[in-house]
């Protein structure tokens, strides 16, 4: 179970910037902030085709197939097990499907990077 982290009082480490997200076959319609903690990044992905909002709580000991980007700002990963709110559109057994995440620097991914890499 996770704290809302608007009545924990705990800050993220960093936040950074986005340009947008994808998960598996599905591209979010608008970026968002994310925030990143010694454990885990946060963020909200608009759905594609339907009117709602996922926040998205990634945690780093999950992430399998780790790459950075630097020319593309781009941060890929794999989950290894079924996402609930994206059945049908994230398998992580297809190997073109990722959870990806697309800043608006190569200093935010820099700095993505060395946090996620601790």
């Amino acid at each position: 179970l996770e704290q809302n982290n608007e009545f924990s009082g705990i800050k993220p480490t960093l936040v950074v910037t986005s340009k947008g997200f994808v998960v598996g076959k599905l591209r979010s319609r608008f970026p968002s902030p994310v925030q990143v903690y010694p454990d885990r990044c946060e963020y909200i992905f608009h759905h594609p085709y339907e009117n709602s909002q996922i926040k998205m709580i990634m945690k780093y000991g999950d992430m399998r197939q780790k790459e950075f980007s630097k020319n593309k700002r781009l941060f890929q990963f794999k989950i290894d097990h079924d996402l609930c709110q994206y059945i049908g559109d994230y398998n992580y057994n297809n190997k073109t499907h990722f959870i990806k995440l697309e800043l608006n620097s190569e200093y935010d991914l820099t700095r993505l990077r060395d946090i996620i890499n601790r």
